[in-house]
């Protein structure tokens, strides 16, 4: 599971984080609606006491173009422990850091295209870039080849 978090800049007020927020949003609030009101509310409390919320990777994105700050995803394995902490950046793709991590000495021109074949690749391309990874990695720094070594 990945969540992803935008922190707002600490120069900026608290003010002006919530209207950056809500332009980035295209949101203005009725402030005679019960729903509104408590969502605003604690909008606000979640900015002033933490100062970052919880959102989209895209919407970390506009929030990083129009006022700076940080914006990072967590990834969770599937009994609940965080196994890794990824920067938002507003350029490049960070697809390729998960292809870095199955084979860390060598990165294949053939698998930075596959990810952004297609506007975007889908999943069966990254299956087919993984698979041409593993079977492009030298034998020293594949795990499946280091077991069959020891044998």
């Amino acid at each position: 599971m990945r969540v992803t978090y935008y922190t707002f800049p600490e120069e900026v007020s608290p003010a002006d984080c919530i209207s950056a927020y809500l332009k980035a949003k295209g949101w203005a609030p009725d402030m005679n609606d019960r729903e509104d009101m408590v969502h605003y509310r604690n909008l606000k409390q979640k900015i002033e006491e933490y100062g970052e919320i919880e959102c989209s990777v895209s919407f970390a994105k506009k929030l990083l173009r129009a006022i700076g700050g940080n914006a990072y995803t967590q990834h969770f394995d599937r009994s609940g422990g965080l196994f890794e902490t990824t920067p938002i950046l507003l350029t490049g793709t960070t697809r390729s850091i998960t292809t870095a991590a199955i084979c860390k000495r060598r990165k294949s021109p053939a698998m930075r295209g596959a990810t952004t074949a297609r506007g975007g690749g889908g999943m069966e391309l990254f299956i087919i870039a993984v698979l041409f990874v593993l079977r492009s990695c030298p034998a020293d720094s594949a795990w499946f080849c280091n077991q069959q070594s020891a044998e």
